[in-house]
């Protein structure tokens, strides 16, 4: 079995900074175990494997492994794979301590600066008669490597 894999630099504008991932693409096929030995082959915080959308609704499915387990979630590899943060919270929770009824709140995060890997995250949260109802997060992904893993 050959699946393809890249790494990419999330929450970055240049390679080398930010938080790195490893994504294995098309991972259908893969057992949760082979998952966490590649997981823990990469040596990263987080691999993520994509496989297909177990709801229609949805693009795709993603699993999130550490080197030693499996994650529910994590806003970073869902970002570098596709989207999603923690921060997200912290958006919506400042924009609903604001005091005006309507806003539109943008904050740029910064992360990771003393580890010598900085990130930088973009915030948003939307705020209609007192209530805060979307909250965004992103910030850029650039890649670092791309291959192919050869599973016997």
């Amino acid at each position: 079995m050959r699946l393809t894999f890249v790494t990419v630099d999330v929450f970055t504008d240049r390679q080398f900074g930010g938080n790195p991932l490893a994504v294995v693409i098309d991972a259908d096929g893969l057992s949760s175990r082979q998952m966490q030995v590649i997981a823990a082959e990469f040596n990263l915080a987080e691999t993520t494997f994509v496989l297909p959308p177990q709801d229609a609704a949805h693009t795709a499915q993603v699993r999130i492994f550490t080197p030693r387990a499996e994650m529910p979630f994590a806003g970073h590899p869902n970002v570098g794979t596709a989207t999603g943060a923690a921060n997200v919270a912290l958006i919506g929770l400042l924009a609903q301590l604001r005091p005006e009824p309507d806003l539109q709140l943008a904050k740029k995060i910064a992360q990771g600066v003393d580890m010598g890997r900085p990130s930088l995250l973009e915030a948003r949260a939307e705020k209609t008669a007192g209530v805060v109802t979307a909250t965004y997060i992103g910030g850029t992904c650039v890649p670092v490597m791309r291959g192919v893993l050869d599973l016997a």
